[in-house]
């Protein structure tokens, strides 16, 4: 039933939608960036880019996006921060428009660019949510951005969209791995940032029989967590993913473990990728980031104690998995306490695996990201 219901919005509304798009003229100076999930990752990045350029001088900017009551403070010169409903509207007039997640299913007009960003590299197949969202055929961007030649293959696929129109730019969000981050986070010696994907997401439709909120570790088990950590003046920062389901959740702040829903996070004002840049390692287990961190070759762990029945509920959209990542596994607490020790001792086995990994995963190793995205469609000062 609900795809009948999309398919025949699709048929109707956004036909007619597309119809006067394909008609109308488009601004080129006028920049929509559109999310329904939150204002941040590469849209973020790339608009952030943008106002640090004073690109904002020429260009008329539109940021269209669900949770934009938390921007419209800034007082930034033609900028504008709507909901995203009215992301629909602004659509017909921009000359360039900007997705990282979501979209608006009206075709692009003959003069607009309409750049999809996506938000990583696919190493998680694609989750029944985006699945129900691209059942058609059409083209609703002109470019796609990759961070190389080998994930064209698994978004085409992803967006039924032509290999030619994909272009390898780079993620715009690993720009901000190259600058220097100095959140205070009090004394430390080793910086850890454990970013786990969602195992159970009312969003994207996916629920596992995990019920609690990290693997490895049961709630009852951070104390003596934050106590080894401690002796090894170790600081672990978790971020859970923006759509994990919280219901359960409770905010945890220990002196050396510190765990944070993404709107903790988003409270304590920091950014995802400077933090990256700050941390002296990262532990992950499905989540692309790390394709990411690669660019800095610093250590990596992997948390696997559930990888048989993450691969049958959800699985990987891509081949030989396994191969993909070049860092430490963790599958029961003994070898997460070993990963810690290593990085204070500095034990380090994986860094040419890491440098074989980014040398296909990343074609750009520069800050340029952003830079390259913007040339694609013409935007310059």
């Amino acid at each position: 039933m609900k795809q009948f219901v999309i398919r025949f919005f699709h048929a109707t509304v956004f036909a007619l939608c597309s119809f006067f798009n394909k008609k109308t003229n488009h601004n080129p100076n006028k920049i929509l960036f559109y999310s329904d999930l939150g204002f941040r990752d590469n849209v973020k990045a790339l608009f952030d880019y943008i106002i640090e350029n004073n690109l904002n001088e020429k260009y008329t900017i539109v940021c269209a996006t669900n949770d934009y009551k938390q921007f419209t403070s800034m007082q930034l010169q033609h900028v504008t921060f709507k909901n995203k409903w009215w992301g629909f509207w602004e659509y017909f007039s921009a000359g360039n428009v900007f997705y990282c997640f979501g979209r608006i299913p009206i075709l692009p007009g003959k003069n607009q660019n309409v750049v999809q960003l996506w938000h990583g590299s696919p190493l998680k197949a694609a989750s029944k949510k985006m699945l129900e969202k691209n059942l058609s055929d059409k083209l609703f961007f002109t470019h796609i951005i990759a961070s190389s030649d080998f994930f064209v293959d698994v978004l085409s696929q992803w967006f039924s969209f032509p290999k030619e129109k994909i272009f390898v730019c780079g993620q715009p969000r690993n720009d901000k791995l190259f600058k220097q981050s100095h959140y205070n986070l009090g004394e430390y010696e080793k910086l850890i940032l454990w970013l786990p994907t969602f195992r159970n997401s009312s969003q994207m439709g996916h629920d596992s029989s995990q019920n609690q909120i990290l693997p490895i570790f049961q709630e009852n088990e951070f104390k003596e967590l934050n106590d080894f950590l401690k002796q090894l003046n170790v600081k672990i920062i978790v971020k859970l993913h923006p759509v994990q389901n919280i219901d359960n959740y409770n905010l945890v702040d220990l002196e050396n473990f510190i765990l944070l829903s993404n709107d903790e996070f988003t409270k304590r004002e920091m950014d995802l990728y400077l933090l990256c840049s700050q941390a002296d390692a990262m532990i992950t287990d499905y989540s692309s980031i790390y394709f990411d961190y690669l660019l800095l070759n610093r250590p990596i762990a992997f948390t696997e104690d559930d990888i048989e029945n993450y691969s049958s509920q959800r699985g990987f959209s891509v081949k030989n998995q396994d191969e993909c990542k070049p860092g430490f596994r963790i599958k029961t607490k003994q070898d997460f306490y070993q990963f810690v020790t290593d990085i204070v001792t500095e034990k380090d086995d994986y860094k040419i695996e890491r440098k074989n990994v980014n040398s296909w995963a990343n074609t750009y190793t520069d800050n340029k990201s952003s830079e390259r995205v913007l040339k694609l469609v013409g935007i310059s000062k």
